[in-house]
């Protein structure tokens, strides 16, 4: 293990004197055993810094990228929740909000797609910007399966619903799955173990995935047709967060 990081946002935590000090919700127990599996007593595996002002830096690995995001990441939350994803939009001006009720076509709008907008695709297309700018090979997905046995009321494709395609798992899906599901798995699987042979997620005959920053935003969308390139969608909401997290990050 060379290093390992650790989100400020998720882990509050810092290192004193070679031992790990986690604030808050941990216990002993809890502390010493993610110490353990950190292996937290060799110097350099603990990164005290969010993800982005590394990549924002050029001090992210300089590896080929795979990143993106589902169609429907947080459905079930709302900006009014008392959570810290709630609070998300806390620091929007009058004028920021209108412009995004505007982007988002109204109150219903905003509130249904606005924290996964801020918290994962914004974000991800913000780092794949990035680590494209610093010369690395990156590529952008937006996951878009929805199985037709989802028993949830949803708009696409939920938070971590794609794991079990990308590893051409169903039997791991929590609900039952089909024939199309498998297609579209067995095409998620070939983009991965293409990439992960050779830092390339193409060949085979599949669509082509253009690689982020050849041609401005564009990113492979999976689907229950199957994968296509598109333009990266909502680009003017994302466009809005960026300025929003620019001006209070």
């Amino acid at each position: 293990m060379e290093g390992v990081v650790l989100s400020a946002m998720t882990i509050p935590s810092h290192v004193t004197e070679g031992g790990l000090d986690l604030q808050g919700g941990w216990s002993v127990e809890e502390a010493e055993r993610l110490a353990d599996l950190l292996d937290l007593g060799r110097p350099g595996n603990l990164v005290m810094e969010d993800v982005e002002p590394a990549f924002a830096d050029g001090r992210e690995a300089p590896v080929p990228l795979i990143i993106g995001t589902n169609s429907a990441e947080f459905w079930w939350m709302k900006p009014s929740d008392l959570s810290p994803y709630g609070a998300l939009d806390d620091a929007m001006t009058a004028e920021e909000r209108a412009a995004f009720l505007e982007a988002y076509g109204g109150q219903d709008g905003y509130d249904a797609h606005v924290l996964s907008d801020l918290v994962f695709n914004e974000p991800a297309r913000h780092l794949a910007r990035l680590h494209a700018r610093n010369g690395h090979p990156t590529y952008l997905y937006r996951f878009d399966v929805v199985s037709a046995a989802m028993p949830e009321p949803h708009d696409g494709a939920t938070h971590a619903s794609e794991r079990q395609y990308v590893f051409d798992n169903l039997t791991a899906s929590p609900w039952p799955t089909a024939e199309m599901d498998q297609r579209q798995a067995d095409a998620m699987a070939a983009y991965w173990t293409t990439f992960a042979d050779g830092g390339d997620p193409n060949g085979g005959g599949r669509p082509l995935w253009p690689e982020f920053g050849a041609e401005p935003d564009r990113l492979l969308e999976f689907t229950n047709d199957g994968p296509a390139a598109k333009a990266v969608p909502f680009a003017e909401r994302l466009d809005l967060i960026e300025a929003y997290y620019e001006r209070v990050r």
